[in-house]
């Protein structure tokens, strides 16, 4: 049976959900606004799936439901320490300055029982929402130097019509999504193994070409087996004559889909199948009932074309998305020298992408 770790209210507690909670926990974590895929009980047993021990804990008052909390541990390599990862997460429904003693609490419990260093959270938070960062500021979390989600992201609204949706885009945008269609470009939902293979294929190729970095082959075929069934994954697959020119993995929890891993070919960007991909998606996530698009990200706009990202930036800014600035990431640190060490040590941003990944 989980422990109860109390806080400063003597009825709010932080336990861990039982195997038998998990609807409960997906009603809580899939209606809550700042809810998110990636803090998703599906998502947390893809994770274990690949090796990676994952921790789901809730913040109850008597049998209210506050707050969840879903993270991942890491080994730091060659010692006995960990790192805790906490994604999109904690999702919390109440004032988070009342929730944040208890999960603090729980996090410092938790911190003595696995040789924690720290623990890394990215809360799906936009700036300004209120209690958020005085709340984490009084629990002694610190800004962190290196984030893993990025602090803007783009996010489209898809409860218009389809032709509304099209009225806000950039004017050449549009157009590429009707030259694309005049052009032959069909873009089908897959679930076959082959088609799986060849997105995996792609996303090689597309790696090598924009040098970014991607996942061994094998946490694709594990996210796709897991999440597919269940219907929160979905693939799609852009394709001319028969030949396919691009393929992208979305994913679809709660009001949302999302687009996280997209793959293009090095020919045949002339008929411009990513933008026939993306106007695709929003097609199946207004399907599916969907209220909004999560672009996975976005460049800061003060840095411009110096962000690594700004190609990709500005790609999605042409389909009229809201800009969204999130708080950001924040670490809580137990064992200082450590955290030093570690951030030192994991220097450039990319070692610790590769790392947590």
């Amino acid at each position: 049976m989980a422990q109860a770790l109390r806080g400063d209210k003597k009825s709010v507690i932080l336990r861990e959900f039982g195997p038998t909670e998990r609807q409960l926990y997906t009603d809580f974590v899939s209606s809550v606004p700042t809810g998110h895929v990636i803090q998703s009980w599906e998502w947390g047993e893809f994770k274990a799936r690949t090796g990676v021990p994952v921790l789901r804990f809730g913040v109850f008052d008597e049998d209210t439901l506050l707050a969840t909390a879903q993270l991942t541990l890491h080994r730091i390599p060659k010692t006995s320490y960990h790192v805790g990862y906490m994604p999109k997460g904690p999702v919390v429904k109440a004032d988070p300055l009342a929730v944040m003693p208890t999960l603090v609490k729980g996090l410092r419990d938790l911190a003595d029982k696995y040789d924690l260093v720290f623990v890394k959270v990215e809360p799906n938070v936009p700036t300004g929402l209120a209690g958020w960062e005085t709340a984490l500021a009084n629990s002694n979390f610190r800004k962190s130097p290196k984030w893993i989600f990025t602090e803007f992201n783009f996010l489209l609204d898809l409860r218009p019509n389809e032709e509304e949706i099209l009225a806000v885009m950039h004017e050449k945008w549009r157009y590429n999504i009707r030259l694309s269609n005049r052009k032959g470009v069909v873009v089908t939902q897959e679930n076959s193994t082959l088609a799986l293979e060849e997105f995996i294929r792609l996303h090689k190729e597309t790696a090598k070409r924009q040098k970014f970095l991607l996942h061994a082959d094998q946490y694709y075929r594990d996210l796709w087996n897991q999440l597919a069934p269940q219907g929160l994954a979905y693939l799609l697959s852009a394709k001319l004559e028969g030949r396919t020119l691009g393929s992208w993995i979305v994913l679809r929890y709660g009001p949302t889909i999302y687009y996280p891993y997209g793959a293009s070919a090095t020919t045949g960007r002339e008929v411009m199948p990513v933008h026939a991909l993306t106007w695709a998606t929003i097609k199946l996530g207004k399907s599916l009932g969907c209220e909004s698009f999560d672009m996975w990200g976005a460049a800061n706009p003060d840095e411009g074309k110096k962000s690594f990202i700004w190609g990709s930036h500005v790609f999605k800014q042409g389909f009229g998305p809201v800009l969204v600035h999130y708080i950001g990431t924040y670490d809580l640190v137990f064992k200082n020298q450590w955290y030093k060490l570690f951030n030192l040590g994991y220097s450039p941003m990319l070692k610790v992408l590769t790392w947590l990944r």
